[in-house]
């Protein structure tokens, strides 16, 4: 597979340029009464999918390498998997939005659809490549259902 950056670090650099843009763009300044407890539970919301998409994983006792897809094991479609093919990454942008209300900067927003795209284009689209080949039709048909983020 041709991704050489893992997701979790894509996430952290966006949030590092959404960080970055609230400092060195504060017109862009929106923050509200509620903006850090709206932005806290959302953040908690991203950790809590994420962690329980993990979990699916581990019950399953494939990889959850994004790194490696070609080793999966088995393909895990039930659960959140059943919502999304990829509930991790939905998480992550989960997290991003969390992290924009934190920052209470609009312009901070920017972040979220850049690491949709990045994970979408470096990430899904070759794990998408490399789980058809080792799960050939079963996974085109669960291609078929479930969408490819929600």
């Amino acid at each position: 597979m041709s991704a050489k950056i893992p997701p979790p670090i894509v996430m952290l650099l966006c949030a590092v340029m959404m960080y970055a843009a609230d400092r060195l763009l504060p017109m862009g300044e929106v923050g509200f009464l509620q903006s850090r407890p709206i932005g806290s539970f959302i953040v908690l919301v991203g950790i809590a999918i994420n962690i329980a998409a993990a979990v699916s994983f581990r019950k399953a006792g494939t990889t959850i390498s994004p790194l490696s897809p070609e080793k999966a094991s088995s393909l895990v479609d039930t659960g959140l998997f059943a919502r999304s093919r990829n509930p991790i990454y939905v998480a992550m942008a989960i997290i991003l939005v969390g992290v924009a209300f934190l920052l209470g900067n609009a312009i901070s927003l920017a972040g979220v659809p850049l690491f949709v795209w990045y994970i979408t284009q470096f990430q899904i689209k070759p794990e998408e490549a490399a789980l058809g080949q080792v799960f050939g039709d079963t996974y085109a048909e669960y291609c078929k259902r479930v969408r490819r983020w929600i």
